[in-house]
């Protein structure tokens, strides 16, 4: 009994530790922060994004046609998708991995590109930032080029 008691008291301690700390289990692990919709999407319960996890429906334009195509998606009565943040993209990147891309998402090593965001670079009016997925950077390049497009939402 005193073993149990013991157990119990060191969870509490462990629990009130973290969080004092800020630590929260379902919000910085990756294991409860993503919830796999089972409808090719995935959602961050930490952002309350809602990425598109269908490689078939990531497109290749330039970027004002990736907005449009954004704008003009539906996908499971959907229709408010649009081009991610640099923030937000980064909050997926995962450098350990290769791409690097937090391994709940079904993106493989045939799937390295540049992706579109929507962040135009603040200087230089014709360059958007792009994730480039092999390392997890992000450069500029000019707006004409045709790059992936990778939809994602905001949780309402």
């Amino acid at each position: 009994m005193t073993k149990i008691k013991n157990i119990s008291f060191l969870f509490i301690f462990v629990s009130i530790f973290s969080l004092f700390l800020g630590v929260s289990s379902s919000a910085n692990n990756p294991n409860n922060r993503f919830l796999d919709n089972g409808d090719g999407t995935i959602t961050d319960l930490k952002t309350n994004l809602m990425w598109l996890n269908q490689k078939e429906y990531i497109a290749l334009a330039p970027f004002d046609e990736a907005k449009e195509y954004c704008k003009s998606f539906n996908y499971n009565n959907h229709s408010d998708w649009r081009l991610p943040t640099k923030n937000e993209f980064n909050s997926i990147i995962d450098k350990k991995n290769y791409p690097a891309i937090i391994s709940v998402f079904q993106l493989g090593k045939a799937d390295i590109y540049l992706y579109w965001t929507q962040v135009k670079h603040k200087k230089l009016s014709d360059r958007i930032w792009v994730l480039e997925l092999a390392g997890g950077k992000f450069r500029h390049v000019d707006k004409d080029g045709t790059l992936k497009v990778w939809p994602v939402r905001d949780i309402k």
